[in-house]
């Protein structure tokens, strides 16, 4: 039985995981049926989401103006979040 890369549930699976995030410009290399729901949610709206708006990263991302999935110009948010973000809860040192 096939199982997700990061968490090994049964899934369910269907969405769609970009290798890269697609707001940095991937449209094409995409893994299906490899990462669940769940998981591919959790990366999507936890980790991409901080690093693509608060760090250097996101700075770098203004200059060739790659657009959001929403079609909305890249900004830059150098506020700092009230919580930590981006930690994998199970492997992180610091959980």
């Amino acid at each position: 039985m096939k199982s997700c890369l990061f968490c090994e549930s049964e899934g369910p699976y269907s969405s769609r995981e970009h290798i890269i995030p697609e707001s940095l410009g991937n449209d094409d290399q995409i893994l299906e049926g490899e990462v669940c729901d769940k998981c591919n949610s959790y990366f999507g709206q936890s980790i991409e989401q901080y690093v693509l708006n608060k760090t250097p990263i996101a700075f770098w991302r203004t200059f060739p103006r790659i657009e959001t999935k929403d079609g909305d110009e890249p900004n830059v948010h150098l506020s700092q979040p009230n919580e930590d973000k981006g930690v994998f809860p199970i492997c992180s040192p610091r959980a």
